[in-house]
């Protein structure tokens, strides 16, 4: 049986104490927070101030003797009506949102060494350590930029403003290390996992969004260059249905094009990410041998309405734990159109 456990601890990391809880609830993923969620009794000779402190203390999820999850608690909600404290923290990716950028400039630097030396610069101010760490850093591209003091940008936001772009990366902080990650190209690693409905999968949903998919391109470059993507295929089959984007830092005009197809490339279909209930214990999403964040998942659903039989990006999981410590896990794909 898996078994878990609650702790609370300063940021620097320090025990607290190992506090009682139920109704357990977490995420984790890749390319910003993730969210933990629980309830402790509130008559408890464990519950304290001193014990469990909104925006003082973090909660680290441990798993097995592992931490599998861990981050600031930012809420609790205390109700007489329900005898507990109904409590919210977020991961530690959720620090570097409470970080503002100071006066900086960048002139032809890679990207994750930027969003590095962002992080590194706030935990060298006063009072400003977090414990997070260099882990690996994708290079190959680089930025220019400028941040001044007055332009109030949050760390976090200008973290995914970087991965975010065609170019750009996935990043994460590793729970147990505290290791910031940032890895260039996003990775796409298949390990040959295949999950079959209704062998591996229990349930499963799935958004299709009709509307997302377009044919004829417009993307702006600098002023007044634009460029023109145009799927007469897809035209044949939906009509005519236009989508504007811009690339108004492109240094050529190979390079807008090269953008304008990968968008055109990304809208040649409908968008369906399905969300799959794993069934049982066969798939260890903690094990990175096993499964690592990006990995290619192979996904077939032959259900009635439903013929899917193709490869996604596995996204994060989310993970509910019951009384017994039996585990529920949902795991979120992405559409490897999105690299």
């Amino acid at each position: 049986m898996t078994r878990y456990w609650l702790e609370t601890r300063l940021r620097d990391g320090t025990f607290v104490c190992k506090i009682p809880f139920y109704n357990l609830q977490f995420e984790v993923g890749f390319n910003g927070t993730t969210g933990i969620r629980w309830s402790t009794p509130l008559y408890h000779e464990l519950v304290s101030m001193t014990t469990i402190r909104a925006g003082l203390h973090e909660v680290w999820v441990m798993r097995n003797g592992v931490c599998v999850a861990a981050g600031p608690l930012w809420d609790i909600s205390v109700s007489t009506d329900s005898r507990s404290l109904s409590c919210s923290a977020q991961s530690l990716e959720d620090y570097l949102d409470v970080r503002l950028i100071q006066d900086v400039d960048y002139s032809v630097i890679d990207q994750v060494n930027i969003a590095w030396d962002l992080i590194s610069d706030s935990q060298a101010r006063t009072d400003g350590a977090l414990g997070i760490v260099s882990g690996t850093l994708g290079t190959g591209v680089t930025r220019s930029i400028s941040w001044t003091t007055y332009d109030c940008k949050y760390i976090l936001e200008a973290i995914q403003d970087f991965a975010e772009l065609d170019d750009g990366f996935d990043f994460w902080i590793n729970p147990v290390t505290r290791a910031f990650n940032a890895i260039y190209p996003r990775p796409a690693t298949d390990r040959g996992l295949h999950l079959v409905y209704p062998q591996h999968i229990s349930s499963y949903a799935l958004n299709i969004q009709g509307k997302y998919t377009r044919n004829r391109v417009v993307v702006q470059g600098p002023d007044p260059s634009y460029d023109v993507g145009i799927n007469t295929t897809n035209r044949a089959l939906y009509g005519l249905r236009e989508y504007a984007d811009a690339l108004k830092d492109a240094a050529t005009a190979n390079e807008l094009t090269a953008y304008t197809t990968h968008v055109s490339d990304q809208r040649s279909d409908v968008s369906a990410y399905p969300t799959l209930v794993l069934r049982g214990q066969g798939i260890n999403i903690f094990d990175t041998s096993v499964i690592q964040y990006g990995d290619k998942i192979k996904v077939t659903i032959l259900d009635g309405y439903l013929s899917i039989n193709q490869q996604y990006r596995y996204k994060g999981a989310q993970v509910t734990v019951n009384k017994s410590g039996d585990e529920t896990i949902v795991l979120y794909t992405q559409d490897l159109r999105e690299l």
